[in-house]
Order: structure tokens, then sequence, then C-alpha cells
């Protein structure tokens, strides 16, 4: 596992440490520096962002453990074995903690996405 388990615990930190970037601009999958697209409208851009926020503030304020649970397995791609091995916990531990931070991040999306009115952006 090339990421430090322990760079998890600084919240600036853990999304250079999930992805294993050292700068977020170098970083392929970093959402703020996409290309523009042909249906991007000023709408769509402010709701992409109103969501990226709401993603980033959810996982912000998880516990620790939740969010270390989602990370490893979001973001590095870690098996539910590989989590509770790197986290030393039971696997159906790992797998409450993956669904209880799915959860709660959902929560604060849903209200972003139903505003949206069934629109595709």
């Amino acid at each position: 596992m090339q990421n430090n388990i322990q760079d998890l615990h600084d919240p600036l930190a853990m999304g250079m440490a999930a992805t294993g970037a050292v700068d977020a601009e170098d970083d392929e999958t970093f959402l703020t520096a996409r290309e523009p697209m042909a249906e991007d409208t000023p709408e769509t851009l402010l709701a992409a962002r109103e969501i990226a926020a709401a993603v980033q503030g959810a996982l912000e304020a998880l516990p620790h453990d939740l969010r270390q649970a989602l990370v490893l397995r979001e973001m590095d791609g870690l098996s539910y074995e590989e989590i509770a091995t790197a986290m030393n916990s039971p696997v159906g531990t790992v797998r409450s903690r993956i669904f209880r931070a799915r959860e709660a991040v959902s929560a604060r999306v849903r209200p972003l996405l139903e505003r949206q009115g069934g629109k595709r952006w």
C-alpha cells in the first residue's frame, strides 16, 4: 500500500494521501481543474461546485474512522479485507463504517441533487 495511513488524520492531507498525489494540480482526478464542456452552463457549473463543496464538507465532518474507511475504499480502491488489515478492524466493522459514511455523505448531497429537479447536468 503506497499511502501512509497516518496521513488520513489530517483532513487537508486526506485527499492527497488518498490519491498518492504530491500536488493536486498533478492529480488527473482533481475536480476543479476540468476542461469546460459544450453543455456547461453557468447553472451547471454552479451546481457542480455546490455539490463538490457539499461532498468535501461531508467528508470533513465524518468521524475519523468513517472517513478513513471511505477514503481507503472509494479513493484508494482497497478491498474490504485490505482496509480491515490497514485499520486493524474486523471486515464487518469496515463494511459498517463505509455504509455509515456513504449514508452521511449522501444525506448532505441529496438536497442539492433534488433541487436540480431531475435535470441531468
